[in-house]
Order: C-alpha cells, then structure tokens, then sequence
C-alpha cells in the first residue's frame, strides 16, 4: 500500500488526501480495478480518511496510518 500511495501522491506532500485517493483510483488501469489486494487498500484509505477527516481539511500521513491503526 505504501508504494500504491507513493506511486499517485499528487503533490508529492507525504500527506494523504482525499485527491490522492481519486489520482489512485483514476490512474488505475483495468487490472489493477479488479485486482482485490488494490481494492482493499484503497478502501481502506477512503474508510480512514472519511473516519479522521470530518471536516475535510485534515492531512494524514501514512506513518500515522500504520501507527494509529495497530
């Protein structure tokens, strides 16, 4: 996931949001749409960012993913 993420950080910030996550899914190739290990991250980080952004404006890194959800 840290490479998938890596890989369609728009503004290369290390910070997390919601556009990085709509670069993740739109730069997606049909393969990767039906792969299910690149759905399951990718809702994931949507169910995350919907949990800690409820105002939208929140920035979450991916170390404080990993930190906070284990």
């Amino acid at each position: 996931m840290r490479e998938m993420f890596r890989h369609h950080d728009k503004d290369l910030s290390g910070f997390i949001s919601k556009e990085d996550v709509m670069c993740m899914l739109l730069a997606a190739d049909k393969g990767e749409k039906r792969d299910p290990i690149f759905k399951t991250n990718l809702r994931f980080l949507i169910n995350l960012i919907n949990s800690a952004d409820k105002n939208g404006d929140d920035k979450i890194t991916f170390e404080g993913i990993i930190f906070n959800s284990y």
